[in-house]
């Protein structure tokens, strides 16, 4: 892992994100790269453009700064970094940057308390989901703990997750984590194909690899993921979804998006 995207609006959840990012960039090897996405305020037409131009030229300043004070403390802590400050929609900036920078994760903030417009409509981490073809990982407000001690792989055992998991195990490599691979049973959904043909697929081509298989039946697939990973003392759930073909898509986007929403642990999501 080369380089990490840290999106930060220099909020709570931001801060941690930050926290996690060096300590995982540290472990790693890896580059930071600071974006902020800057979106104008609305002003009135009858604004004049010279203090239109005015508060831009403000606000670009302070918002640098800021980036700026994030590179200096990442590198008195022996990580590389450096910032980019964009202007417009935020996902559309992540993208960009992930083909110009050659990023290899992205790492956003999740609010601790939303309000009840994003409880309403989804907050930023969760609307960032399916935009990236890189991993996304989502760190809750004020969150301290280990991130990477132990991986719980949620699945359904729907879909042919051999690529996903070589990454998953590179991750589990990269960290010297524990990693455990989880299926939910929930009795309403069906179950299209047979859960031990994936299984013994698992174990046959990771069978160098030191991990362990959990298989629980609930009523819902994000609680029973939940209750596991508290179970099992994991400290990070990774999840895959698809959100061009919920037929064949690993988890669809709205069970990732709930997790990710109610979740108190980091999220790591692989979009595909």
């Amino acid at each position: 892992m080369k380089k990490i995207l840290l999106s930060t609006d220099f909020s709570e959840g931001s801060v941690a994100a930050n926290h996690q990012a060096i300590k995982l960039a540290a472990m790693c090897g890896s580059d930071i790269l600071y974006f902020h996405a800057y979106t104008p305020p609305f002003q009135d037409p009858n604004t004049p453009v010279t203090v239109m131009e005015d508060i831009y030229e403000a606000a670009s300043e302070h918002i640098k700064a800021s980036l700026k004070e994030l590179v200096v403390s990442a590198k008195s802590q022996g990580i590389r970094s450096t910032y980019n400050l964009g202007f417009g929609d935020l996902s559309t900036g992540i993208s960009e940057l992930i083909e110009e920078e050659n990023v290899d994760l992205v790492v956003v903030g999740k609010t601790e308390d939303p309000g009840l417009l994003e409880r309403i409509l989804g907050s930023t981490a969760t609307h960032l989901i399916h935009k990236f073809s890189k991993p996304l990982l989502i760190i809750p407000a004020h969150h301290e703990g280990p991130v990477f001690d132990h991986l719980m792989y949620a699945s359904k055992l729907e879909y042919d997750e051999t690529e996903i998991l070589r990454q998953v195990f590179g991750i589990k490599k990269l960290t010297s984590s524990k990693l455990t691979i989880a299926k939910v049973d929930v009795s309403h959904e069906p179950d299209i194909h047979r859960d031990q043909d994936f299984i013994d697929d698992i174990f046959e081509q990771f069978a160098e690899e030191e991990f362990s298989f959990v298989h629980e039946k609930h009523t819902s697939f994000v609680e029973g993921i939940q209750l596991l990973a508290e179970q099992s003392g994991a400290t990070l759930i990774v999840v895959a979804t698809n959100h061009r073909n919920l037929i064949e898509g690993i988890v669809d986007p709205s069970l990732s998006k709930k997790l990710v929403s109610g979740s108190h642990l980091p999220v790591l999501v692989y979009n595909f």
